[in-house]
């Protein structure tokens, strides 16, 4: 039930708009799996881009061409490997995920299948739009694992997995972030839960963190335990390279940042083309640290300056934010005078930013005004 003192003077009507563009408050969202119903038919196979992104395909910031990080066309980079890479599903994207599609000529990886909403923004529940997109993007990513050949979870929070899809991992090679090691009580708890699910669809797993593995010219190499957020409490999370005839590719998972050094580390020892990385909580302010938004943003201008990347994919915590593009200002600069693309997982799709989160309350004000017009 939804309190007329939970939104302070607002009247009965708006109660009434709030119920009816969440269609449920009282479901955990973020907590508690959505089941999508997939239709029957397979769906086509998906246009996967193979080249860095076009000027077209990146967010609007407001900056120029040079401030998002855009080269000449003469000096514009063009992948040359047969990889593809597939974002399905993230905040820039409509939904928080950092479900990723890998194909190489040897393997098809799957990243962390999974989606969710954020229970609570600006005091609202998710509406109906969110929902919808959440089951839209959730039907594709259960339709696409049957693809897999291997699938990758770096930890335990259920917009990174849904546990009810352990049977489809079967026949699958499956590498999880150790649940014992390195992991705290709450992922814990929910690692317990899998591992049930997955022993009774008789699907068998391998702990990730530290593995090297050679699939004819594919390799994976998977970090050591990385920390999620700027405290130990938040758990870890493990990153994943795959290399493929020289092209690497890095997902970086919730490293809210990075707000350490260890993420370096192994960045610096892949040297990747292309890096996905959720980039830091600006959206909850001082509750994220603002010595950690300082350090994240430090590290990433550091590290572009440093290596040789070719486009950096910022997405997942960092696009909660409407105003995410101030905290990036300075890796934009860097990324301009180092000629590195910096875009959003939307943007590299060839999409436009589809920012649902973060605009939910402005939804909600424009419903309500049309209702009272």
């Amino acid at each position: 039930m939804i309190r007329q003192s939970d939104f302070g003077c607002l009247t009965l009507v708006l109660g009434t708009v709030i119920l009816y563009l969440a269609g449920s408050v009282t479901q955990l969202v973020e907590y508690r799996p959505f089941k999508p119903r997939v239709a029957g038919s397979s769906p086509a196979r998906p246009t996967i881009l193979t080249v860095s992104p076009s000027s077209s395909q990146v967010q609007d910031t407001g900056l120029s061409r040079r401030q998002q990080g855009f080269k000449s066309p003469r000096g514009r980079h063009f992948f040359t490997a047969v990889m593809q890479i597939e974002f399905l599903a993230s905040e820039s994207l409509g939904v928080r995920s950092m479900a990723t599609l890998v194909r190489t000529k040897d393997l098809t990886l799957f990243i962390d299948p999974g989606a969710a909403l954020g229970p609570k923004r600006y005091g609202l529940p998710p509406d109906k739009v969110e929902w919808q997109r959440l089951h839209a993007l959730k039907g594709k990513i259960k339709a696409l694992l049957k693809e897999a050949d291997i699938i990758v979870l770096s930890h335990y929070h259920y917009d990174h997995y849904d546990p009810e899809w352990a049977p489809f991992f079967k026949g699958k090679k499956v590498f999880l972030k150790d649940p014992e090691g390195n992991i705290n009580r709450n992922q814990a708890q929910r690692a317990k839960e899998l591992l049930k699910r997955l022993a009774a669809a008789g699907v068998t797993w391998c702990a990730a963190e530290g593995q090297k593995l050679v699939f004819g010219n594919t390799q994976l190499h998977f970090s050591p335990p990385l920390q999620h957020g700027p405290e130990k409490r938040f758990g870890y999370v493990v990153a994943v390279a795959v290399r493929e005839d020289g092209f690497c590719f890095i997902h970086s998972s919730d490293i809210s940042g990075p707000v350490e050094e260890a993420p370096l580390i192994f960045f610096r020892d892949q040297d990747p083309q292309v890096l996905f990385v959720d980039g830091p909580g600006t959206y909850l302010g001082p509750r994220f640290g603002l010595e950690a938004l300082t350090e994240a943003s430090r590290l990433l201008v550091q590290y572009l300056t440093e290596s040789g990347l070719s486009t950096l994919v910022l997405d997942h915590h960092l696009l909660r934010d409407l105003e995410w593009h101030r905290w990036a200002r300075p890796i934009f600069d860097i990324a301009a005078k180092r000629g590195v693309l910096v875009t959003t997982a939307a943007g590299f799709m060839g999409q436009k930013d589809l920012v649902l989160e973060a605009e939910r309350a402005k939804r909600y004000k424009m419903h309500f005004r049309n209702l009272t017009r």
